[in-house]
């Protein structure tokens, strides 16, 4: 079983072979959500400032992940804050479905986190 520090070096490592692990870890350790979705966003600036590529993590994500994971994100938005609750907000925004709309829309009168819900609400279209 994956720990945390592992968590957090995939996330450093930032290769995209590092996130199947971790979206499985979102169903087996919710506690874990922080790290996990740290290192995913990680992962995915990565892959922007390499090689310009926006949609290849987002998309392996939105693939691989399940009701219970995607429900994991939902319910630690209320106690996020702080680069935390930027990181679930860009995760959130790769994925669709009401629940997620609702979530990022009523996130919008977040100040710490309003950049991110808009650029999330943009790619959902």
């Amino acid at each position: 079983m994956m720990g945390v520090a592992a968590v957090e070096t995939l996330g450093h490592i930032g290769h995209p072979d590092g996130v199947l692990p971790l979206v499985a870890l979102l169903d087996t350790r919710p506690e874990w959500v922080e790290p996990i979705t740290a290192a995913l966003v990680s992962i995915y600036t990565r892959q922007i400032d390499s090689f310009g590529n926006r949609a290849f993590v987002a998309k392996l994500v939105q693939l691989e992940i399940g009701a219970s994971a995607q429900n994991t994100l939902l319910q630690a938005l209320p106690t996020a804050t702080g680069d935390f609750l930027r990181n679930l907000v860009v995760v959130l925004g790769w994925l669709e479905g009401r629940g997620i709309e609702e979530a990022l829309v009523a996130l919008i009168q977040k100040p710490e986190a309003r950049r991110e819900v808009i650029e999330a609400l943009a790619r959902q279209g």
